[in-house]
């Protein structure tokens, strides 16, 4: 936002989209390192450790970076849909249709009421 509002570029709201997906995918992936050792910010600051179950060692950084990311964008990919107004349930304007089953019920004396 303080790019936008300070820039004097005439397309200061392009540079600060680049800005913010790139913070989208550079600071969880930074966050997530902090992880790779196993204590991320609230572990550290709580004195606990992050580890694997079947050895008890540290889950390294690639994939402590990879998770987190996965987290957060998993997150605004789902705060979009919901905002967007995607369900999981029917709106009850469209549906879809077997056609041959729906043929087969019209032969056999079953039409749809008006």
């Amino acid at each position: 936002m303080a790019y936008y509002f300070k820039s004097n570029a005439f397309d200061a709201a392009v540079g600060a989209s680049v800005i913010g997906v790139a913070g989208l995918i550079v600071v969880p992936l930074l966050y997530g390192w902090f992880y790779g050792n196993g204590r991320g910010l609230g572990a550290l600051f709580n004195g606990i450790r992050l580890v694997r179950l079947r050895d008890g060692g540290r889950i390294g950084l690639g994939k402590a970076g990879w998770a987190m990311l996965i987290r957060t964008l998993g997150f605004v990919i789902i705060a979009l849909g919901v905002l967007n107004g995607d369900t999981t349930v029917g709106s009850g304007v469209r549906t879809h249709l077997d056609i041959r089953e729906t043929e087969r019920l019209r032969a056999a004396g079953f039409v749809r009421k008006p």
